[in-house]
């Protein structure tokens, strides 16, 4: 039976039953750019007490050739985590039958760290290498860092939450190993001399004529297919890593300090080679933006590192030759690739994976560790970066939004300073977006990751259902994080989705539903929204599912705010005397 979800309009300006400690007015629609930036001086010591006087900014746009065009500094103020930790306060309890994803900065003085895990892309020769690297990492990291661990294999997973207890995080990296996702972390066809494409010198060699045209088709039809299957394994590695990133930004964007993400890999998979994509069918020029985007908006610093180290060209390797010498001589013989055809492609796999870390690191603020057996020197800059830094944002003054690479260029009047931070961004317009692309970007947040989204705060209250198997709820949604769009008679527009995806009792999604939730407002309620953010009543149709997920994206920005609950706990609050119930 198709379900289908509909809501109805409730007072704006109601107060979340598990409100953020304090939110900042609501955004109206810009194209505004921040930086989180790191200042040094020359003995590496956090520079504080900077004022704008003491920065220039530019940008400029490589492509075009242009000079650098100088900016304002419109917004700039100084971040102390550990000022933060002290001013913070706790979510208040919640009671039974409200749910909510409004997180609180607990009363850590350092920065929250994320540990990734990557067995999707590393192959499981070195995936007790990145498991050693991550017991060094947890005994060299101050003890007061809260962790996080998460693993990617053929899905994301949260092995433990934010904390500091070392026997949890202990617990977490033992099981932080997966082979779910080694058959797609194929080598290049082209590059394996026991492939069946490459025995077609060794079975065409000596045959007569042009070694029989038959036997070249279907060779040749076998190289395609070996092609296509590396390039569809290839595909869904990077479209399934680019999800785990955004699902991981999007979870921790809640709280309101910059994260470390170290993200644990020997190989950062964003391009396919044009010999094995002669039609170009995987441009992931956009992915990489709305990934890069995503991760810089919530404040999310990434950290790639490889620990690996040094690998030998594969030539040398047994395990791919098959451990026949005569085979691996073969190669030089024209029977197969040749070694320096194999090397020279996997330089060039390597150097392009290297341009993917140092895109990602580049665009939010991180930096590349590769290349060294010890990555406790990068963990330690990492965390010392985030405790101390200064957030920047600006109004570009370039008119032209089409997507476009931006370098940005920030200036200190003593030379002697260090700066870190991101160093461009994609000019990608917020507003223009299909409608396809939001519902799909909407569905994969709600239904295809295991991870809340906490970009936009959301709580639900159960009300009495409108029929005996459905469900009704009362929606508060924080202010903070919408954008209002201007309107003619002085007021604004909102522009949000709300969303449910079903879940049964193995977790499985099932059916995705998603209606609009736009607003007009005049002047005294757009100050309501920005006092008491937004309310809404949805309801839900029967069958219950196991669980649901209620999600609200703002659209203009692509923010997410979603939650997941159990239908036993709105069972169980349905009996419970301490229910509370909005109308």
């Amino acid at each position: 039976m198709l379900m289908t979800i509909s809501h109805s309009q409730a007072q704006a300006g109601s107060q979340s039953a598990a409100p953020n400690a304090s939110q900042p007015a609501v955004k109206v629609v810009t194209r505004m750019v921040t930086l989180e930036v790191v200042v040094k001086d020359k003995k590496g010591n956090h520079v504080t007490g900077l004022t704008p006087e003491d920065f220039e900014l530019y940008e400029q746009t490589p492509r075009k050739g242009e000079g650098r065009q100088q900016q304002k500094i419109d917004i700039f103020h100084e971040v102390s985590v550990a000022d933060l930790a002290m001013k913070a306060t706790p979510i208040p309890q919640v009671l039974t039958g409200v749910y909510t994803n409004a997180v609180a900065l607990r009363s850590n003085r350092v920065p929250p760290t994320i540990l990734l895990a990557d067995g999707l892309n590393t192959p499981i020769a070195y995936q007790m290498q990145v498991h050693a690297q991550m017991v060094k990492m947890l005994r060299q990291l101050p003890s007061d860092v809260p962790v996080a661990v998460f693993l990617l294999g053929n899905r994301l997973t949260m092995l433990q939450d934010f904390t500091n207890d070392p026997a949890l995080l202990q617990a977490a990296v033992t099981k932080a190993t997966s082979v779910a996702g080694q058959g797609l972390a194929q080598s290049d066809p082209r590059d394996d001399v026991n492939s069946i494409g490459n025995l077609k010198a060794r079975v065409l060699k000596g045959m007569p004529g042009e070694g029989g045209g038959a036997a070249k088709d279907m060779f040749m039809a076998i190289e395609d297919f070996d092609a296509a299957i590396y390039n569809f394994n290839m595909d869904r590695r990077v479209h399934d890593t680019a999800d785990a990133l955004k699902a991981i930004a999007r979870y921790t964007a809640g709280l309101p300090v910059r994260k470390n993400l170290l993200w644990i890999s020997t190989a950062f998979p964003i391009v396919v080679d044009p010999a094995l994509d002669p039609f170009r069918n995987h441009d992931y020029t956009l992915l990489v933006q709305g990934v890069t985007k995503t991760l810089s908006e919530a404040k999310v610093a990434v950290y790639p590192m490889n620990p690996a180290g040094v690998v030998p060209p594969a030539v040398f390797d047994a395990d791919r030759q098959g451990g026949d010498q005569e085979t691996a001589a073969s190669t030089s013989q024209g029977q197969g690739p040749s070694s320096i055809i194999v090397t020279m492609r996997e330089d060039s796999e390597r150097l392009k994976h290297d341009d993917t870390m140092r895109l990602l690191a580049n665009g939010t603020g991180g930096e590349v560790c590769v290349g060294d057996n010890d990555l406790a020197d990068c963990v330690h800059r990492a965390v010392d970066d985030s405790g101390d830094f200064y957030e920047i944002a600006y109004y570009s003054n370039s008119k032209d939004w089409n997507g476009e690479y931006r370098r940005i260029f920030l200036d200190a009047t003593e030379k002697d300073w260090h700066l870190e931070y991101r160093q461009g961004y994609f000019a990608t317009a917020e507003i223009a977006q299909r409608t396809e692309d939001v519902r799909q970007a909407l569905k994969e947040a709600t239904c295809a990751t295991p991870l809340d989204a906490t970009s936009i705060a959301l709580t639900a209250t159960t009300l009495p259902p409108d029929s005996p198997d459905g469900l009704k709820f009362h929606l508060d949604i924080g202010a903070s994080a919408l954008t209002l769009t201007p309107a003619e008679n002085g007021g604004a527009e909102v522009n949000l989705q709300l969303a449910v995806c079903t879940f049964d009792k193995k977790g499985n999604p099932g059916q995705f539903m998603s209606i609009p939730l736009d607003r007009k407002m005049n002047e005294a309620q757009v100050q309501k929204v920005a006092a008491g953010g937004l309310a809404d009543i949805a309801a839900i149709p029967g069958p219950r599912p196991s669980s649901i997920r209620l999600a609200v994206m703002d659209v203009p920005s692509g923010r997410i705010g979603s939650l997941r609950i159990q239908m036993d706990d709105v069972a169980n609050a349905a009996r419970s005397p301490n229910r509370v119930a909005k109308q």
